[in-house]
């Protein structure tokens, strides 16, 4: 999930660290348990587009530094 937006093996692995923290944290607010996998994937999802986006605003010039499309992850 996080490598098709964020294609970086460190990134990645904040993304999953970060979700994993957020998740312990909030497991009480988890309002049904059988939607755990959903809810966990939801907090992954979010993190790595904080990382993503974060990361588009450290460019130098603005811009990503990775090529137009390679976010989409359709292999184009």
């Amino acid at each position: 999930m996080a490598q098709t937006l964020l294609h970086g093996d460190e990134d990645c692995a904040d993304a999953i660290q970060e979700a994993i923290m957020k998740a312990y944290r909030s497991i009480p607010k988890l309002r049904e348990p059988a939607y755990f996998r959903t809810w966990m994937f939801r907090i992954l999802i979010h993190e790595s587009r904080r990382i993503y986006h974060n990361k588009q605003e450290d460019a130098p010039d603005g811009r990503s530094s990775r090529p137009r499309g390679s976010d989409r992850g359709d292999g184009s």
